[in-house]
């Protein structure tokens, strides 16, 4: 064998070996970055860092304590909370699971997901937003006009799960603009407790949220008005706040 045949061999040989290594530092590099990613506690300080730049957006303000993210098909969120543009609470969850199936998530026309389940929520529904309007309906209206990427025929995604349970949760209503009714059920002020409910096909969609009721129980606070299964179509809009075919059981 020729000296210049084996310094080739032996090149190729040198070469093969830095390629090997660098192959290997790539994939440690890879499997390392993934390790970490799969951490809760770096999950979420990416999130919070991630919805303070997308939020700070539309004036709003989104914090969670802790996320865990499964296998890219289950995520686990305590400790969320959403302020509105007066720096009021307005959504908060003690715990939120949200399952779905990573290649169905996100559509053309839509983001979807199988289930959502909520524990400890809060929803705080203040017409303190510009034009009179509840924070609320504003924080939709800014998500779809500055936030939601807009398909090529110029339409926003919508929202869409195919099914919500809540447990244990809050829903208020406070309209500063009307006056106080203390001898009946308010339905301009009041605050529904204790929500245990399931709800199927809920949307959001143009600023409007939509969804089945199939089973809710709660309690007045202040009348202590006990429901005791409330079923019924749901369409909130900026304009009015539609009950269909609603069987009521109190």
């Amino acid at each position: 064998m020729s000296k210049k045949k084996t310094k080739a061999q032996g090149i190729k040989k040198r070469l093969l070996s830095i390629g090997l290594k660098v192959g290997l530092f790539f994939l440690m590099l890879l499997f390392t970055i993934s390790i970490i990613i799969s951490i809760p506690a770096v999950q979420t300080k990416i999130l919070n860092n991630l919805s303070k730049s997308i939020f700070d957006k539309i004036n709003h303000q989104v914090s969670l304590e802790y996320i865990n993210i499964r296998w890219f098909d289950t995520v686990l969120i305590k400790g969320l909370m959403v302020k509105d543009t007066k720096n009021q609470q307005m959504i908060k969850a003690d715990r939120v699971i949200l399952d779905f199936k990573f290649t169905e998530l996100v559509t053309k026309s839509s983001i979807n997901l199988d289930k959502a389940i909520l524990q400890g929520a809060s929803v705080e529904m203040i017409k303190n937003g510009p034009a009179g309007q509840f924070n609320l309906n504003f924080f939709i209206e800014e998500i779809k006009n500055k936030l939601v990427k807009k398909n090529p025929g110029g339409t926003a995604k919508s929202f869409t799960t195919d099914k919500v349970i809540l447990t244990n949760s809050r829903f208020k209503i406070n309209r500063d603009d009307k006056e106080i009714i203390t001898n009946r059920f308010d339905q301009y002020h009041f605050t529904i407790k204790n929500i245990d409910a399931s709800f199927n096909d809920f949307l959001i969609e143009r600023g409007a949220v939509g969804f089945e009721v199939t089973e809710l129980q709660g309690q007045d606070s202040i009348t202590q008005l006990e429901i005791k299964d409330l079923r019924t179509n749901f369409l909130y809009t900026r304009q009015s706040m539609v009950f269909q075919n609603m069987d009521l059981k109190a």
